[in-house]
């Protein structure tokens, strides 16, 4: 698999790659197995458990723990939130529901919510979460929400 400038081999594995072309990142998430990823200068494996980050302007690669199997939720017919930060779930919902987010800088950014999500409408779910923390939320005409502060 190539994507951007990062070459992406499979070695009998679950994993999960996320690279849209508006993302400055691409990133590679093992669940179990193996995968090697090259650079145009560089070879690297990761194991289960690491999440590579691969900057497309800067072409660098980088390799940490991470939660890969939220990486990979997208795959499975719920997705469990623990203690994730509202930009976080903003940014899964808007690939999930297919609608673009606007958060604004306003929103506390000590926001943190735990919930599964099954196939729950998109509003409904906002709604719930205006309950825990003081947000608003409109959407616009052409299929855009903007989240915004409650003050």
């Amino acid at each position: 698999m190539q994507t951007d400038g990062l070459r992406i081999v499979v070695h009998g594995t679950k994993f999960n790659v996320e690279s849209f072309p508006d993302m400055e990142n691409t990133y590679v998430s093992l669940v179990k197995g193996s995968v090697s990823l090259e650079t145009a200068t560089e070879h690297q494996y990761l194991s289960p458990g690491e999440v590579a980050t691969y900057n497309k302007n800067s072409r660098q690669l980088s390799i940490a723990k991470g939660d890969v199997d939220f990486a990979a939720s997208w795959t499975k017919s719920e997705v469990v939130f623990e203690q994730r930060s509202l930009e976080d779930i903003c940014r899964f919902l808007s690939k999930w529901y297919r609608v673009k987010i606007d958060l604004s800088p306003t929103v506390s950014d000590d926001y943190h919510y735990t919930f599964t999500l099954r196939n729950e409408p998109l509003e409904e779910i906002l709604r719930l979460m205006a309950r825990i923390h003081p947000i608003k939320y409109t959407f616009s005409e052409d299929n855009e929400l903007r989240i915004y502060g409650d003050k």
